[in-house]
């Protein structure tokens, strides 16, 4: 889910090497960035990570923001979103299944959601998906930066008397 290139430009500060794709590049950076559709599962030339880190769209929070592909994580039903979480760690589980690399890591950052009046934990959804193949080693709670929640979000919150959402969840999880 690398589709503005901040995981690539991060990378070469830190001299890392580096996989990504997304099913949507910004045309800017489309010759560092793969294009791939990650329901469908992994691209064949993925070599075997040490560490896969997702950000992906927070479900119907992005919808048709990305674009309007119907695979699109952030167009798709909530159990179809859940569902394709889970189906990455299944395949990343497989890509390190007897590789030379048996310690590799899985983070995952997500937040809370609410749609229609109804909460949604995306981060406890993700997770009962993920821990289906790998085990939690660690959680962390990130805050937003404060331009996240700026003066409408601030005031939307307030008008509709809810609570404003001030971190999200960064799950890691190992083999």
């Amino acid at each position: 889910f690398a589709g503005g290139g901040m995981t690539i430009d991060v990378c070469w500060e830190r001299k890392r090497r580096y996989y990504v794709s997304d099913l949507t590049p910004i045309p800017a950076r489309m010759g560092d960035i793969r294009q791939w559709d990650m329901t469908d599962g992994l691209p064949d030339d993925l070599p075997v990570p040490d560490l896969v880190f997702l950000d992906p769209p927070y479900w119907k929070q992005a919808k048709g923001k990305y674009g309007d592909k119907p695979t699109d994580l952030s167009n798709i039903e909530l159990d179809v979103f859940t569902a394709s979480i889970g189906n990455i760690a299944r395949n990343i589980k497989r890509k390190w299944h007897g590789s030379p690399r048996p310690n590799g890591r899985l983070a995952l950052i997500i937040g809370q959601w609410k749609t229609d009046g109804q909460y949604i934990d995306l981060p406890f959804l993700c997770y009962t998906a993920i821990a289906k193949y790998l085990t939690l080693d660690v959680r962390i709670q990130v805050p937003y930066s404060t331009q996240v929640h700026g003066g409408a979000y601030v005031n939307m919150a307030k008008e509709s008397k809810e609570m404003l959402y001030l971190s999200r969840d960064l799950m890691v999880f190992k083999v």
